[in-house]
C-alpha cells in the first residue's frame, strides 16, 4: 500500500524534536492534566513551563503552526495518544490511533511559560493511515468507526477505551502502561514482544494535514517523460532536472494549479 509522505509521517510519529515531542518531557503535571482533559472531551487551557531544551520544541511547535495555518489554512498542531507499536506490511510504525487539535500561546508576563488551549473549533482526528492500513490487513471498518465517533463527537471513556482494546486484542500487542494512564514514550524494539504494544504515551507536535481519501497516494513521475536531458533545456535551468522535477515542469505547463509536495532539500523551490 502506498501512502503520501504526509500520511508516512503519521504513521510514523515517535518523538523527534523539535517537530514533534514526548509529552511527558515537557512537563509530568502537564502531561497527566491535559491527558485526563482530551479523553473527557473537554475544552481547556492549561499553563505549561517549559525548561531547556523544550523550551526551544515549543517555539518550533508555536512558529511552525502558525506558518501552516496562513498558508494552507489548517490547524497542525495536535497530540497524538496512546501508540502502537509494530511491524505491519513490512514496515515498523509508530502509529497514534487519535490526534487532538490544540493550539498554544506564550505567556505575555515569562519567559518559557506557555498556555495550551483546545476549544469547539479544534477537531479530534483519527489517524486514518493506520486505521486503512489495519482495515486492508484484517478486513476489518476500524476506520469507519474512528470517523463516526470523531465526527459525531462521541468519543468517551467508555468508547475510547474499547476501540483501544479491540485493536490491542486483534494486533495480539503487549500493555505497556495503564489504560488511560499517561507514561514516557519507549520506541518499540524488533523482538521487545511478539507482535508489538499498545503504549499509553503521547507525542505533541507537528501532524500534517491528510487529504479526506481512503488511501493516499505518492504524487507519480509521468511515465511517457523523456529522460534524454537535452529535450529540457531552458533559460531558467542551470542544472539538469530529476525526473520528479520534470513531472512538476510538464504539469505547470499543462494544468492552472500545481501543487509541489516534498520534504526539505527535496527540490520544490528549485
Amino acid at each position: 500500500m502506498a501512502y503520501s509522505g504526509a500520511a508516512l509521517e503519521w504513521l510514523n510519529a515517535a518523538p523527534a524534536p523539535p517537530s514533534k515531542a514526548d509529552v511527558c518531557t515537557l512537563s509530568d503535571d502537564f502531561a497527566i492534566r491535559v491527558i485526563h482533559e482530551l479523553v473527557e472531551s473537554r475544552a481547556f487551557e492549561l499553563p505549561l513551563a517549559a525548561n531547556h531544551p523544550a523550551s526551544e520544541w515549543l517555539h518550533h511547535f508555536y512558529f511552525e503552526a502558525r506558518n501552516r495555518e496562513k498558508v494552507f489554512g489548517s490547524k497542525n498542531l495536535g497530540i497524538g495518544y496512546p501508540f502502537v507499536q509494530a511491524s505491519m506490511a513490512g514496515q515498523d510504525i509508530a502509529a497514534p490511533l487519535f490526534v487532538w487539535q490544540i493550539s498554544l500561546e506564550p505567556s505575555q508576563q515569562h519567559a518559557d511559560q506557555w498556555a495550551v488551549q483546545r476549544s469547539d473549533t479544534h477537531t479530534l482526528l483519527p489517524n486514518y493511515p493506520f486505521f486503512h492500513l489495519l482495515d486492508a490487513l484484517q478486513g476489518t471498518d476500524f476506520s469507519q468507526r474512528a470517523r463516526t465517533l470523531a465526527e459525531s463527537r462521541i468519543l468517551d471513556i467508555k468508547s475510547f477505551n474499547d476501540l483501544c482494546e479491540g485493536i490491542r486484542l486483534l494486533l495480539n500487542l503487549q500493555e505497556d502502561g495503564l489504560p488511560l494512564s499517561i507514561q514516557p514514550f519507549e520506541r518499540w524494539k524488533n523482538g521487545q514482544a511478539n507482535s508489538g504494544c499498545l503504549s499509553w504515551a503521547a507525542v505533541a507536535g507537528i501532524y500534517p494535514s491528510l487529504p479526506r481519501t481512503i488511501v493516499t497516494q505518492p504524487p507519480a513521475v509521468a511515465p511517457d517523460l523523456p529522460a534524454d536531458v537535452a529535450s529540457w533545456q531552458h533559460a531558467f535551468t542551470l542544472l539538469a532536472l530529476d525526473p520528479s522535477q520534470r513531472s512538476v515542469l510538464d504539469a505547470m505547463q499543462n494544468n492552472a494549479l500545481t501543487v509541489v509536495e516534498g520534504a526539505s532539500g527535496s527540490g520544490k523551490t528549485y
